[in-house]
């Protein structure tokens, strides 16, 4: 109770006088420091008071608001040299091929066979090229 009451404090002086007049409760201002931005914290607080939010509901909000908070990653850009590496050896292997990057320089090579035969001719291909 202590260390909910302390972490309260952390809170704006608004969001903290809105806990003291009984606007929203404590149960609130604890759904409200899973906001980072102060200014938003604010603003849920007024829609808290003004739709008269439950403290689930609220927990809800905040779950639903970090969700958009949470940039998309960017796509990585198909490197050219690595599609055509790509592309010549599914002309030589004759079947999909593709590069995974990793970071820091690694990767992985994937190829695709379609029956135990192209498996097959495949380590035999591959076994070909250290002679």
């Amino acid at each position: 109770a202590i260390t909910n009451a302390l972490r309260i404090l952390n809170l704006s002086n608004n969001i903290l006088e809105m806990i003291a007049t009984n606007e929203i409760s404590q149960g609130h201002g604890r759904a409200l420091l899973a906001i980072e931005d102060r200014d938003l914290q604010e603003k849920v607080a007024r829609k808290i008071v003004e739709d008269n939010l439950s403290v689930r509901d609220v927990e809800e909000l905040v779950k639903a608001l970090s969700k958009k908070e949470t940039k998309p990653r960017k796509k990585k850009e198909e490197n050219i040299f690595i599609k055509d590496i790509e592309s010549k050896l599914q002309e030589v292997i004759g079947t999909k091929v593709q590069i995974v990057s990793k970071s820091n320089k690694k990767g992985k090579i994937e190829i695709e066979y379609y029956s135990k035969e192209q498996l097959e001719e495949l380590i035999e291909l591959l076994g070909s090229i250290k002679e």
